[in-house]
């Protein structure tokens, strides 16, 4: 009798858990809304596992109908792409697409061939091409970049909007024993010195100031306003272009025309290790995403905080090694949404960061001009959750991305925020 109700009990889980797939999430987006864009999967461009290669990409206006397309890799990741790792050279082949992006046509393309020599590069390969944007519209550009061995590489997609306030304009570097070397994020720190190079008129930048503001976390199920920075700064000052800057206080700047109210270039300043987690201290606010208020709160005024945060991980897993895999699944997806996510606050404090980091890597990623609907599941066109993500601009910022909240989300989060509590990995894609 005891199996019996233990069959039927998996059975109902089974179908509750189909149930939810079926019904939970935005609705498919209509043909309308978006455009051919929608057919491809771009699924690979916040999954690190499904490329040997991950290459970083700044764009950069050279004038208003050209942009350069800066690039680098790391030099190891290239011999992954050769036939054989005692290759003394290999051929690093650039693909790229330029699409407008209302109707996805084709704007400009081409192909770049490096041949690197592995003896003459050190451990970083970077080089740039140029790429036409006529009629200063807003444009997809596709990038796709591999190697000589067979089913290698990586597809990117990023944007190129050379409208006057946008942060193509800016070209931040970084100075490293009197060199400069192209700052391929948008990350600072209080311990190195930058210049900020631009195409603009100008030559001075006013800069805008403001503290990091307290992280109040919101479910996908909550209905509410988006959280944007103040629009009154903390501080302004007017920064030179291709001056030496430091940036000795934590926070957001932003570089921007003095009479510029919104858009130009974001930099953040969290710690000195951003985007990474290595201290206690960088471990315990992303802990906001699975404990109530009141247990956060005791976690945080505990006296000894390590202790503290061990002990949560250990007292909802059966054992260390449990508790070790699902530390280093969390936080590891907590660098990525910071590394992805990144805007006028850490990845991870962003609508797609929390989805990131509760759900994992989507298994289909569909994007249109101002849109990306998240899926997780095997089959679309059957049974899966979607997230459907809306690019707005902010008060001060030009490229935030927020959720389409829905209350029909709270079943699946809360059953997301149940297996993580009790010690096991929640996930849903294959």
């Amino acid at each position: 009798m005891r199996l019996k109700i233990k069959v039927y009990v998996y059975i109902y889980v089974f179908l509750s858990l189909i149930l939810i797939q079926a019904c939970v999430g935005v609705q498919m987006p209509n043909n309308n809304a978006y455009s051919s864009s929608y057919k491809y999967n771009f699924a690979s461009l916040y999954n690190p596992s499904l490329s040997e290669i991950h290459p970083e990409i700044r764009i950069f206006a050279k004038s208003e109908n050209q942009a350069l397309v800066l690039y680098k890799i790391q030099t190891n990741e290239i011999k992954n792409l050769t036939n054989s790792i005692t290759d003394e050279s290999t051929k690093l082949t650039i693909k790229y697409t330029l699409r407008d992006t209302e109707k996805f046509e084709v704007v400009d393309s081409g192909t770049v061939v490096n041949i690197i020599n592995f003896n003459e590069i050190s451990e970083n390969f970077s080089s740039y091409f140029t790429v036409k944007t006529p009629n200063q519209e807003n444009h997809k550009i596709i990038i796709s970049i591999y190697g000589e061995k067979a089913n290698s590489g990586k597809r990117m997609l990023e944007d190129i909007e050379l409208n006057q306030n946008n942060e193509l304009w800016y070209l931040p570097k970084i100075i490293k024993n009197d060199t400069e070397e192209i700052l391929y994020s948008n990350f600072v720190n209080s311990n190195n010195s930058y210049k900020i190079s631009s195409n603009i008129k100008d030559s001075l930048i006013k800069v805008d100031y403001y503290k990091m503001q307290e992280h109040v976390h919101l479910p996908p199920y909550y209905i509410t306003p988006t959280q944007n920075i103040s629009s009154k700064p903390d501080s302004s000052f007017i920064y030179k272009i291709n001056d030496s800057i430091k940036f000795n206080a934590k926070g957001v700047y932003f570089f921007r025309k003095e009479k510029q109210s919104s858009g130009g270039l974001c930099l953040l300043n969290i710690d000195n290790d951003f985007p990474e987690i290595k201290t206690i201290e960088a471990m315990l606010e992303p802990l906001k995403l699975l404990t109530s208020s009141k247990e956060y709160k005791e976690i945080k005024n505990s006296e000894n905080l390590k202790f503290s945060i061990d002990n949560f991980w250990l007292s909802k897993s059966q054992s260390q090694k449990f508790a070790k895999e699902q530390i280093r699944v969390f936080y590891n997806r907590i660098v990525l949404a910071n590394i992805y996510f990144s805007e006028e606050k850490e990845g991870w404090k962003t609508d797609k960061g929390m989805i990131y980091i509760m759900f994992g890597p989507p298994t289909v990623i569909n994007i249109s001009r101002n849109q990306e609907e998240w899926f997780y599941g095997e089959d679309p066109d059957v049974a899966g959750i979607f997230f459907l993500f809306d690019k707005i601009e902010t008060q001060n910022y030009n490229k935030s991305w927020v959720l389409k909240r829905d209350s029909n989300y709270q079943t699946i989060w809360a059953q997301a925020l149940q297996t993580w509590r009790q010690g096991r990995i929640f996930t849903i894609s294959n």
